[in-house]
């Protein structure tokens, strides 16, 4: 036998072990193993609870721990959160795409959409997108799309493909209304409390934050849209919420801009509910500067009045 066509054998010996066991790791991760958020979603469905609620960290942190009763008892059904630091429309949309083919649905399916998730901070932040976990909740039946979405993840998330990844991320713009104020990299740093410009420092948080403009073609925009209508489809209530930020604190720091752009925002996501069939509650003006429990870092994080108050207002939309 030839050298040359040793090599090719080998080769392709390779190249089919290689499949072989992308193929078994696929199975696993897909068909054995599961990530914790869709191990609730299928025991919340598999337990026929009545309103599964989605969400973000404000809905998971420790002071939030009663949200989920809060909202049962004022609602006299049974909830369950399934929540994850950083989630977005995009991981809801796909969550709600993995019910409509489960036999069992819910009734009630509630969604908070947080202002902050379609800003650069979170929007387009690398270690933030999600992309094993939409798959897995979209294509989780489907063995060769799956196996093909290993293979490209394998060779395409390489360390230096995330470092360039991240390096790519702080160097987009961020906006203050229609005006670029700086890049990303100028706007990532914690606040200690004891800066000597602290209060210039928390208003770059909020600009950072809340500071851009939405419009029809922003990113996850499809993804609201898709979520109502396939909401629709299985006969699920929707209810959709702008989660409630602190204005108060924002004004005070941003200026009346700030107040502005958040109504412009929140304007045009009722709008596109509206357009699509589903009422928006929008609770982002609703709770004053006391109901928050960070310390300066501005976030939507809030304590047990706070968390209460958004329960009710979930309940009163409840059909």
């Amino acid at each position: 036998m030839r050298n040359t066509e040793k090599i090719c054998i080998g080769i392709v010996f390779v190249a089919t072990l290689l499949c072989c066991l992308l193929a078994t790791e696929f199975v696993f991760e897909n068909f054995i193993g599961e990530f914790d958020e869709l191990e609730q979603l299928k025991t919340s469905l598999e337990n026929e609870t009545d309103i599964i609620y989605f969400g973000d960290s404000v809905v998971k942190s420790p002071t939030a721990g009663g949200v989920e009763q809060m909202l049962s008892d004022v609602s006299g059904k049974s909830v369950k959160i399934v929540a994850h630091e950083a989630y977005h429309l995009g991981v809801y949309e796909a969550a709600v795409n993995f019910i409509s083919k489960q036999e069992k649905k819910p009734e009630v399916i509630v969604i908070p959409i947080n202002l902050r998730s379609f800003s650069p901070e979170w929007d387009t932040r690398p270690q933030y997108q999600f992309q094993n976990e939409i798959t897995k909740l979209n294509e989780s039946e489907d063995l060769l799309i799956g196996l093909w979405v290993r293979v490209t993840n394998l060779f395409g998330n390489s360390d230096e493909k995330k470092l360039l990844d991240d390096m790519t991320w702080k160097q987009e713009n961020v906006y203050f209304g229609k005006n670029i104020v700086g890049r990303v990299n100028e706007f990532e740093f914690l606040i200690h409390g004891d800066e000597e410009d602290i209060e210039e420092l928390v208003k770059k948080k909020f600009i950072y934050q809340y500071g851009y403009l939405l419009n029809e073609k922003s990113n996850k925009m499809d993804s609201l849209k898709n979520i109502i209508k396939k909401c629709k489809e299985m006969n699920s209530e929707l209810v959709l919420y702008i989660t409630p930020i602190d204005v108060e604190n924002g004004k005070i720091h941003a200026g009346e801009e700030f107040l502005e752009i958040i109504k412009n925002n929140t304007t045009l996501l009722e709008k596109i509910g509206i357009d699509n069939g589903a009422n928006i509650i929008d609770l982002s003006f609703d709770l004053e500067h006391e109901k928050f429990e960070y310390v300066f870092i501005p976030n939507e994080h809030l304590k047990e009045e706070g968390l209460q108050y958004v329960a009710e207002k979930i309940s009163e939309k409840l059909n």
